[in-house]
């Protein structure tokens, strides 16, 4: 499973949050989300990234996308 973060930074080197912005079956469906988010009105500080999860059980209420 592939995890969508936005990372927002409050200064140049200290995070101020983490938002989860989706789960998905494959990187290519992941990365193509990071490129529609980066045309969005995103804050100033904040950097996208699509992570591999290994290893979870299946999880519950978690929707994923193609």
């Amino acid at each position: 499973m592939w995890i969508l973060l936005m990372v927002v930074f409050s200064q140049p080197y200290q995070i101020s949050h983490i938002d989860v912005m989706g789960a998905y079956k494959s990187k290519k469906s992941c990365t193509a989300e990071v490129q529609r988010a980066l045309s969005l009105d995103i804050p100033v500080k904040a950097s996208f990234g699509c992570i591999l999860v290994k290893g979870l059980p299946k999880l519950q209420n978690v929707k994923t996308r193609s």
